[in-house]
């Protein structure tokens, strides 16, 4: 097998997740969520093929203590072992990944998506090493894991945070909130033993990170640097040629997406709104067709009027 391919097994997860889609409607699920879930169903169909295999690329302790291999932090979390194993990933995804976007706004989304899954990795391998320490075992060291759930994990933190529920139904069952996640750690390891404790016990301590505000400032940052360096280039081939940034904080006095971008012509680009969402308001229309309707009324005005304005701006100088 030639390096990059990869065997695909049961297409039937993907066909499921298809169909919850097509349910959902894909107009409203927003960008970064939908592009996320399509792409990693893409990898595991092979119709995306990355210059790596899953072994190549799956997080462990030893490849990343040992072996240097960079890559595999930031993508071992886009792969998947089997159908089922993408299919409840991005089920899960799908609803947390939505509500989040929401709020924080896609390209803020997309920054802490990135982050999260670098940094859901990093504690994967510090957990990892520090057992292999602790207990003189070093088979700590060897599993190799891929999955979003690390990541997804972190993303129930943040939902449970931002919610402000005092408890949420797990399962069928009243749990209080601030203990779900733990209580769904416990469960799917016993559920699913085969699962990685340790990917989901990582996703748990960046999401509680995150919501205490040591994780945050980081992303923030990451999101600031990111905008500053692209508002150049945009600005360059922008038609009106300026942004303007402004914080913003949510209503529950939580901050949520650090800056919203505004575009010139007013339009917020800080978040997917549907059209018929309740906080949905029509764009102001855009600056040129502004500048364009100005011109035409000045221009029909009698010259009598024209002159005495001119007079005017003169006096004023």
């Amino acid at each position: 097998m030639h390096r990059g391919a990869r065997r695909r097994g049961s297409i039937l997860g993907v066909v499921l997740l298809g169909s919850q889609l097509l349910n959902m409607g894909l107009d409203r699920i927003p960008p970064v969520t939908l592009g996320l879930v399509v792409t990693q169903a893409l990898l595991y169909l092979g119709i995306l093929s990355p210059p790596w295999t899953k072994d190549e690329i799956c997080i462990s302790g030893d490849s990343i203590y040992f072996g240097r291999e960079w890559l595999r932090l930031l993508f071992s979390p886009f792969e998947h072992g089997d159908d089922m194993h993408l299919y409840y990933n991005m089920v899960s995804f799908l609803v947390k990944g939505a509500s989040l976007e929401k709020q924080f706004g896609s390209p803020y989304f997309g920054v802490l998506i990135m982050s999260f899954c670098v940094l859901t990795n990093i504690v994967y391998v510090i957990i990892s090493v520090a057992a292999w320490q602790l207990f003189e075992d070093f088979s700590y060291m060897v599993p190799c894991a891929i999955g979003f759930s690390g990541v997804i994990f972190a993303l129930k933190v943040l939902t449970t945070f931002y919610n402000r529920q005092d408890n949420v139904r797990l399962y069928g069952f009243p749990v209080p909130s601030k203990y779900s996640v733990w209580i769904e750690l416990v469960i799917i390891h016993l559920l699913v033993p085969r699962a990685s404790f340790t990917g989901h016990l990582a996703g748990i301590l960046v999401g509680i990170a995150y919501t205490s505000g040591i994780v945050k400032k980081m992303v923030d940052l990451v999101y600031y640097s990111a905008v500053m360096a692209a508002t150049p280039l945009r600005a360059a081939y922008s038609p009106q040629g300026s942004y303007r940034y402004e914080a913003r904080a949510t209503g529950d006095g939580t901050q949520g997406q650090p800056f919203s971008q505004m575009h010139s012509d007013g339009r917020n680009q800080r978040s997917w709104q549907q059209p018929d969402s309740p906080s949905f308001t029509p764009s102001a229309p855009p600056v040129e067709e502004e500048i364009t309707a100005t011109r035409r009324t000045s221009a029909d005005l009698p010259a009598e009027v024209l002159r005495q304005l001119r007079l005017q701006r003169f006096s004023r100088n």
